[in-house]
């Protein structure tokens, strides 16, 4: 049996065990997309002006992928704090074409990733995500195509700053909210839980702040409002551009059709401060899964799975058939490994199509994702449940129920 190397990033140095984080989804976070977007293309529709321009003409629009062929393209949102000249986070969009005009829209997937993040890479000329955002635009999109493996299309940075003067010049009732969450993921101390709980506090304020701005129907005829935003906005994307994304995103949002996944990670000290280091086995899986044009290569339904107990834990393979089975997958058979000694879960390939056990690992916290074909395997994948699984889904209803 041997590792699937050839998904881990080739600058994965670090051979510390650390538990995994298992991918976590938040629809709220289609409350900060839209928020972000509805001010800056700010009606478009409705109140462009004639002549006004948003697009940017600086050197980093080269570093931009190409979407002359692209199945998908991802936008990068970038929240920057340009008083203290940090980068609070990155959100990033994927959205994938349907394969025909009849087909329904895929559901967007967003991913967050905090400034703060370690790219675990000694003797390389930056450590940390912040430092590429130091460098400028054109570093930080470099970045994230050879540390994350993401191709970046668009791009929109804006300053958080923004929310607070136009919620100053609107007067609005409703305080937005907006914590720098980049550092609050981050915080010494603070669990993931109760980041969680900051996070959505946050989205709620925002959901609140929009509702009332909607109805500002005269927003962006306000010369001041206009000038502000347009100040604060860097994008390669016109406002013609943006009103289209506005309904994009407007309608994903209305029909919850966002999936928003936080980069795979532990919290950790390096040198004396503490930083979001990357867990790149997961983010590897997950970016070829959510963050390319490969989305969707084998439908769950067609993955048939075995599940055998390797923790000792009475019902613990029952109760991850049925999770597995509530995503479509065909769990044929269920069973005991050879010991009950398993520390980490593992997902098996039994066949050459290795996708078909990625899509498992996917759902499975802190899962190693492993290679042993046989010749006539009675599943595709096997899953061997480690007591990580069983300690991360403790903790993942308790985090739930609070």
């Amino acid at each position: 049996m041997e590792n699937l190397d050839k998904y881990r990033k080739s600058n994965n140095r670090r051979k510390k065990r650390r538990k995994r984080t298992k991918i976590k989804k938040n629809r709220l976070v289609a409350v900060l997309v839209l928020v972000i977007l509805f001010f800056f293309a700010g009606f478009v529709s409705r109140y462009l002006l004639i002549g006004s321009t948003l697009k940017t003409e600086a050197n980093w629009v080269t570093a931009l992928a190409s979407q002359d062929t692209q199945e998908y393209d991802n936008t990068m949102i970038s929240v920057i704090n340009r008083e203290n000249n940090l980068l609070e986070y990155v959100v990033i969009i994927n959205q994938q074409q349907a394969e025909s005009d009849f087909q329904e829209p895929k559901d967007l997937n967003l991913l967050f990733v905090p400034g703060e993040t370690y790219l675990d890479t000694p003797g390389n000329d930056i450590e940390t995500y912040m430092e590429s955002y130091h460098d400028g635009v054109g570093k930080l999109l470099q970045t994230t195509k050879e540390y994350f493996g993401i191709s970046i299309h668009n791009f929109i940075q804006v300053d958080q700053r923004t929310f607070e003067h136009l919620n100053h010049q609107l007067e609005l009732e409703q305080q937005i909210e907006l914590e720098e969450l980049g550092y609050k993921f981050l915080d010494s101390g603070l669990e993931r839980d109760e980041f969680q709980t900051k996070f959505n506090d946050t989205m709620e304020s925002l959901v609140s702040f929009y509702l009332q701005v909607r109805n500002e129907l005269g927003l962006f005829n306000r010369p001041a409002i206009r000038s502000y935003v347009g100040d604060k906005v860097e994008t390669n994307l016109t406002w013609e551009e943006l009103t289209e994304y506005i309904e994009l995103y407007n309608n994903a949002f209305e029909n919850e059709a966002f999936n928003l996944y936080t980069i795979p990670g532990e919290r950790d000290q390096v040198n004396d401060h503490e930083y979001l280091v990357l867990d790149n086995d997961d983010l590897g899986i997950m970016v070829e899964q959510y963050f390319s044009g490969e989305v969707g290569s084998i439908p769950q339904e067609d993955i048939t799975v075995e599940i055998l107990n390797g923790c000792g834990i009475d019902g613990a393979a029952t109760d991850l058939k049925s999770e597995l089975e509530d995503q479509g997958f065909q769990v044929v058979r269920i069973g005991n490994a050879d010991h009950f000694e398993y520390q980490s879960s593992q997902v098996i390939a039994r066949t050459d199509l290795i996708e078909a056990a990625k899509e498992v690992a996917l759902e499975i916290s802190g899962a190693d994702l492993l290679h042993d074909q046989q010749d006539d395997p009675e599943a595709q994948v096997t899953v061997i449940i480690g007591e990580n699984y069983v300690q991360n889904n403790s903790e993942e209803k308790e985090n739930n129920f609070e």
